[in-house]
């Protein structure tokens, strides 16, 4: 590419002229010329001289020819460049997927770790229950409810004694009544008092005879592991009906409050027991507690302010009630009078629900319950 610097400027031969020519040869000695130095120069080299125009415009082109191959190279470089960055963003892709199914295959196996340990956890608090409701059913049954407890060979040898002695007493009966057919007549009912006692006990050694095993099963037990109080038949409402030893009852009809009382008690130590309470769906109510047994003399007579006691329809009388339980129906209560360290508790699942505080040393009282409706329930256990 010429330089052309000296255009413009007077020529060296002509100073009264200016350069404004050029021979488009490299080796011509006169390249650049003046007007009239061209009409003096080589006629074999008129055609060789170009105007500046001409010459900006040739070397224009070069330079476009030029920067068009370096920008065609440096597309290709781009290109290779670009291809080279786009494999190693298949790579880095690749490999960050491999993280992801990794990171992903290590929270899995850590989430089934938990889920298998809460999996256990529950098992083993299955388990638990399980064995709490077995130890419930067992403890429940020495006091009268069902039970597996094989005791056939108690139950054969108390029969075979019972039959001894109805055998006994069929082999005197002739005896007895000649005894009796010979004592001297007193009164117009002489003849009933004299049939009565054989008949009597006649009756009563048939029924223990003759009574199914599952009867005399539940008898033995009853009488093998006593309770330390179950409710008094003497002291209850009619229409209630005592179940499983006197352990349990239910109100079979009629409405209003039906009073029952325990046969024993309490004026010492630390007492407890439980209570499992049911209104059946009867829209009744089940209530427990406590009486100030100076005060029960009939079942007719109830002196209801000298109680201590919860109602399922979420009265607490006499007792502070320490936590709300959205429903009282059909739960497990665990009661507690003690004397020594003086409060009388009613609790639900270990938790205090009313409590009543202070000194009972000195008095006496009978547990009691309530029952208004007919379906209404309470197992009593310890």
């Amino acid at each position: 590419m010429q330089s052309f610097g000296a255009f413009g400027k007077p020529c060296a031969k002509h100073p009264s002229n200016f350069i404004s020519n050029v021979c488009i040869f490299d080796n011509c000695p006169d390249r650049i010329l003046c007007a009239e130095c061209q009409l003096s120069h080589d006629l074999g080299h008129k055609n060789h001289f170009k105007s500046v125009l001409e010459v900006l415009m040739f070397n224009a082109d070069a330079e476009h020819q030029r920067a068009k191959k370096l920008g065609e190279e440096l597309k290709s470089c781009l290109d290779k460049e670009i291809e080279k960055l786009d494999e190693f963003l298949l790579k880095l892709k690749k490999k960050f997927d491999e993280c992801l199914v990794d990171i992903r295959n290590e929270v899995i196996n850590k989430l089934t770790q938990v889920s298998r340990q809460q999996s256990a956890h529950l098992f083993e608090g299955n388990k638990l229950d399980e064995l709490k409701e077995e130890y419930e059913k067992k403890k429940s049954t020495c006091f009268g409810m069902a039970t597996d407890i094989d005791d056939q060979d108690v139950i054969r040898k108390t029969r075979e004694e019972y039959a001894e002695v109805y055998s006994s007493l069929c082999s005197q009966k002739s005896l007895v009544e000649q005894i009796l057919n010979n004592r001297p007549r007193l009164s117009a009912t002489d003849h009933i008092l004299e049939q009565l006692p054989i008949q009597k006990i006649q009756e009563a050694v048939v029924r223990v005879i003759t009574a199914p095993l599952d009867t005399l099963k539940e008898k033995l037990i009853l009488e093998s592991i006593k309770a330390p109080w179950t409710w008094d038949p003497n002291m209850k409402h009619p229409s209630l009906v005592l179940k499983d030893g006197n352990v349990n009852f239910e109100k079979v009809d009629g409405t209003g409050d039906s009073f029952i009382f325990g046969n024993k008690k309490l004026c010492q130590g630390r007492n407890e027991w439980k209570v499992t309470v049911s209104t059946g769906g009867s829209g009744g109510y089940v209530c427990f507690g406590i009486m100030d047994a100076t005060y029960v003399n009939s079942i007719d007579s109830i002196p209801y302010k000298k109680g201590i006691y919860f109602v399922t329809s979420n009265v607490f009388h006499n007792m502070i009630k320490v936590k709300e339980l959205p429903n009282y129906d059909n739960k497990t209560y665990v009661c507690v009078l003690d004397f020594d360290e003086d409060y009388f508790r009613i609790l639900h699942e270990g938790t205090v629900i009313a409590e009543t505080k202070r000194s009972f040393k000195g008095e006496t009282f009978l547990p009691m319950s309530v029952v208004n409706k007919k379906g209404c329930t309470l197992k009593l256990s310890f």
